[in-house]
């Protein structure tokens, strides 16, 4: 399933049942959304995954997707890699260091945001209270 978000296509749930798997099904879904995403003059093409699915994330970077990004659901244990495959040429998300440092940044975000339960940190609480004042 893909999702338009603006300038980018973000692939969700892509995955192929076990009797189909090893036979090239996912690298077919992902040229036809690689297509897609050209002939709609998007930029790029997101996901994610647990950060325990290890052959999940092999196979995305074999695919060309770059590590971008962690990220944790509200209330959830639940901890995902953010991952990012760019269409149009980017001199800054093809540079490794940039990738790194973004990666770094919602790391550390995440991490100081919620506890391993999926609980707001306190300071996770202080940013939330902080961003209603102000939306």
């Amino acid at each position: 399933m893909c999702r338009w978000w603006g300038g980018y296509i973000y692939g969700q749930y892509l995955a192929v049942s076990p009797i189909a798997q090893r036979v090239g099904v996912g690298k077919m879904l992902l040229e036809k959304g690689v297509e897609i995403a050209k002939e709609n003059n998007l930029t790029y093409i997101s996901g994610d995954t647990s950060q325990y699915a290890t052959w999940s994330i092999k196979w995305h970077k074999r695919m060309g997707y770059k590590i971008v990004g962690y990220d944790s659901f509200y209330k959830t244990d639940y901890y995902s890699y953010i991952f990012r495959l760019q269409i149009k040429p980017s001199i800054l998300w093809n540079n490794a260091l940039f990738c790194k440092i973004v990666f770094l940044f919602s790391y550390i975000k995440t991490k100081a945001m919620m506890t391993n339960k999926g609980e707001l940190t306190f300071f996770g609480r202080l940013v939330s209270r902080i961003y209603r004042l102000f939306r």
